[in-house]
């Protein structure tokens, strides 16, 4: 195949040059047949052959004989317009066979090649902004630590919708049997990029709700953590902030059932810190049973300190990366 596209390559370049030379050359024809008509008929054959191109050549041509020296070179020119013609054509042809629509495999694998394309890209995105999202954090620009973790997570679950989207729309049309695609190739290679996906979105996630509590924002705080949880519920750490985010708005039996599936992943050392954690609460703690006190805004500032201080030692016991 490589072998006929370059020859196909280099027929049509030696025919486009034939082109060339043929056009550039016509108007030198055609002033020599000026000449010759003005040396054999006079003023007015020579001004009657001026005006009709074409005409007037094949005119000459057979006057004079195609062994003439004015024959062969009129032989040597249409000679270079037919060979080009005939090589363009050739050229135009093969173009045409090789855009022939290709068999189902050559399809699913360039359309499994896009998808991955579109989730490296929206990976390698969402990486940029989440690390401008720890950027900002250590600014103490809060707000635009928030809003760009919450495009990187954008980033990855619209890419991730998009291609859940067309892989639907390829299975509806199989089955109504315009096309003959194997589906299961491109569903198992998604699938297959799902997990890695799941854990940098877990990730993102979980800065923004680190974000959210240094913004005095608990409620959103708990709401990520408990979307970080869902993604990737077999991590301590994830568990261990989410029970603190339960601890800080009230949801003290939340919190302790969180504790006790630390300890049944065998975290005991973080289940055992978090207790220690409710129990000095409900002693020392006024606003622990106080609803109206609990999730206020003052109260989380009093708060966020500690909890700070112990999700980052619950990060570097679990040896964390905030990056993707």
């Amino acid at each position: 195949m490589r072998l006929k596209e370059a020859f196909a390559g280099g027929v049509a370049v030696s025919s486009g040059m034939m082109g060339c030379i043929a056009q550039a050359t016509a108007g030198l024809l055609h002033l020599l047949t000026t000449v010759i008509a003005f040396s054999q008929s006079g003023f007015g054959g020579g001004v009657v052959t001026f005006f009709l191109p074409i005409i007037s050549e094949t005119y000459w041509f057979i006057r004079l004989g195609p062994l003439s020296g004015y024959g062969l070179i009129v032989l040597t020119w249409t000679a270079l317009i037919l060979f080009s013609a005939i090589g363009m054509a050739f050229a135009s042809h093969f173009s045409a066979e090789k855009s022939l629509p290709r068999s189902p495999e050559t399809k699913e694998s360039n359309l499994v090649t896009v998808l991955s394309d579109l989730d490296h890209a929206s990976r390698e995105l969402a990486n940029r902004l989440n690390n401008f999202g720890l950027d900002f954090l250590r600014q103490g620009r809060v707000n635009e630590a928030i809003e760009a973790f919450q495009q990187a997570s954008e980033a990855l679950t619209d890419a991730q919708s998009f291609q859940k989207e067309k892989v639907t729309r390829l299975e509806a049309i199989s089955r109504a049997g315009a096309i003959d695609a194997d589906i299961t190739l491109i569903r198992t290679h998604m699938d297959g990029l799902a997990p890695e996906r799941r854990v940098d979105l877990a990730k993102i996630l979980y800065n923004l709700a680190s974000a959210f509590r240094k913004a005095h924002n608990p409620t959103d705080a708990m709401l990520t953590s408990e979307e970080v949880v869902h993604l990737d519920p077999d991590s301590g750490l994830f568990r261990y902030a989410l029970a603190l985010d339960y601890e800080i708005v009230g949801r003290h039996q939340d919190a302790l059932d969180e504790a006790k599936k630390l300890t049944d992943l065998g975290q005991q050392e973080l289940s055992q810190s978090l207790l220690d954690h409710i129990e000095e609460r409900a002693y020392y703690d006024p606003g622990f049973e106080d609803a109206g006190f609990v999730g206020d805004t003052k109260y989380c500032e009093l708060h966020h300190g500690v909890i700070e201080k112990m999700i980052f030692l619950a990060e570097m016991r679990t040896q964390w990366h905030a990056f993707l």
